[in-house]
């Protein structure tokens, strides 16, 4: 697999491999849930100029966010109408059926 292999703006669903889909079931609220289908589980990958990836929302038009709560715990939510630096992931190629997106807030990772 290469970069060029990822399918950007057409929704995909994005599976871990313990068969669970990233989500955006209601709100801003971001989850990863077996068997999931419908509009919730499909985003949009975005290219961004900087080599980055963001991933937006079909279900609610907002792109991921990686934050921290009061404790330094990492939340994602969807809740972003732009993208700046908590909404960009760098793209690592895993293998020739995977990728990892990492987080620009490397320190929640």
């Amino acid at each position: 697999m290469s970069p060029g292999d990822l399918f950007f703006g057409k929704p995909v669903m994005l599976q871990t491999y313990a068969d669970k889909t990233l989500m955006n079931p209601e709100g801003t609220e971001a989850a990863l849930v077996k068997n999931a289908g419908g509009e919730a589980a499909c985003v949009h990958l975005v290219r961004n100029d900087d080599g980055t990836v963001s991933i937006k929302s079909m279900n609610n038009k907002h792109y991921l966010t990686v934050s921290d709560d009061d404790d330094g715990t990492p939340i994602c939510r969807f809740d972003a109408c732009e993208i700046k630096k908590l909404q960009k992931f760098h793209l690592k190629i895993a293998d020739e059926r995977a990728f990892i997106l990492v987080s620009e807030r490397k320190e929640l990772c």
